[in-house]
């Protein structure tokens, strides 16, 4: 799968360190289930490479997830095959927009991270999760986090205006026209 990742010009890290498979083996919940292979995409193109690749019939049994702060409690973020490591690099506030009240960010970006960036244009993203310290919005959109504060601000569903889909075929935006 590695060499398979690489032709298909994956530029992140791909790991097979057993430390580190063990560590994304767990996360906030009782279970463990150990990956064959963590990448940590650089950006959606290379999460678009990451499915091209899996498209091969060899890859057909292999299971995809992708995980941002393990912060779940029932193992969302646990699977074997390959796990995209979405807070490593695809963590960053691409854009503010303080007028119109919403904000542009990649999967892997915390919670707190989000609302420090915010803060200072008096806006802040709801739910207040209890793991705000660690969950990422990627996480919280799969699983509509809600939280403290959620009847009053809304899930995390509440407050999605849009997302950035990666497809094998490329990125998808649910805010553009239906393709054809």
């Amino acid at each position: 799968m590695t060499d398979a990742l690489r032709a298909a010009g994956f530029r992140g890290e791909i790991e097979t360190d057993s430390a580190l498979r063990a560590a994304m083996s767990t996360d906030n919940s009782v279970y463990q289930i150990t990956p064959d292979l963590i990448a940590a995409p650089c950006d959606g193109q290379d999460v678009v490479r990451a499915l091209a690749a899996l498209e091969a019939p060899a890859f057909a049994d292999v299971a995809l997830t992708a995980r941002g702060g393990g912060t779940g409690t029932n193992g969302q973020s646990l699977n074997r095959g390959l796990v995209l490591d979405m807070r490593r690099h695809m963590n960053r506030v691409l854009e503010i927009n303080a007028t119109e009240g919403w904000a542009d960010v990649e999967p892997g970006v915390v919670l707190d991270a989000l609302n420090d960036a915010l803060r200072p244009h008096g806006w802040f993203f709801a739910p207040e999760t209890s793991t705000s310290t660690r969950c990422t919005i990627g996480g919280m959109v799969s699983t509509d986090a809600s939280g403290k504060g959620s009847r009053i601000y809304g899930k995390t569903s509440d407050n999605i205006l849009g997302l950035e889909i990666a497809r094998p075929q490329g990125l998808l935006s649910s805010l553009a026209p239906t393709p054809d």
